[in-house]
């Protein structure tokens, strides 16, 4: 255990010191070397602990602002999206009725007021549009399909 030249360098004098009984002086040179500790963060642990902080303070500011928004629907907003002031009960009953026999029927088209691609009397609009993009080929001869049986197809284009 000891060293050529007397000293105990690089070894654990623990067990030596169990064995013969002088734990105090193990205590004692353990003061003598102690004499402190770092109280330092690396940078790492600082740029962790900043991003933690942010995100909580992001994730806690989008719940309470969803909450404050939905309170103040709740409380403020909600009473005038189904408000029709000037209705009376009779038309709201005949209202509710139209909208529970559209239900009924879910394959049948809406009335053509309320589609916008449908005139008023019902008709679709026919009208050709012209689009940006060519509807024929350039590269494609068109005299090739009226050419009849036995017919040698053109190599014009």
């Amino acid at each position: 255990m000891k060293a050529q030249n007397g000293t105990y360098d690089g070894k654990d004098l623990t067990m030596l010191f169990v064995r013969t009984g002088q734990q105090h002086i193990g205590h004692c040179l353990q003061d003598l070397v102690t004499v402190g500790f770092i109280d330092t963060n690396s940078i790492g642990c600082v740029a962790s602990s900043v991003v933690l902080y942010l995100s909580l303070i992001f994730i806690i500011g989008v719940v309470a602002i969803r909450f404050i928004m939905a309170v103040m629907f709740a409380w403020f907003f909600s009473w005038r999206i189904g408000n029709f002031p000037r209705e009376t009960y009779e038309q709201r009953m005949q209202r509710s009725a139209e909208i529970e026999s559209w239900s009924n029927d879910i394959y049948r088209p809406a009335p053509s007021e309320y589609r916008p691609n449908v005139n008023k009397n019902g008709i679709g609009n026919r009208e050709k549009r012209k689009t940006f993009l060519p509807s024929h080929s350039r590269f494609t001869p068109s005299d090739n399909i009226l050419l009849k049986p036995g017919q040698r197809p053109s190599t014009q284009y």
